[in-house]
């Protein structure tokens, strides 16, 4: 089992947490389970940043 080597931490209340086991060329949307708001975790710069909710789309 490969342990997850990058923990990017929630910009706002800076304990909860976006587990990756590698870089990529991804920006995930992401919910904090600590303080309920939502942050987008860039997995190639490993930077977060604060963001609104959006509405999910329907598939194509």
């Amino acid at each position: 089992m490969n342990e997850m080597k990058y923990h990017l931490k929630c910009p706002c209340c800076r304990k909860g947490e976006t587990l990756s086991d590698g870089r990529a060329k991804v920006t995930l949307s992401v919910r904090c389970e600590k303080c309920h708001q939502f942050y987008l975790a860039d997995l190639d710069s490993l930077i977060t940043r604060r963001a609104l909710p959006q509405r999910r789309r329907g598939r194509p």
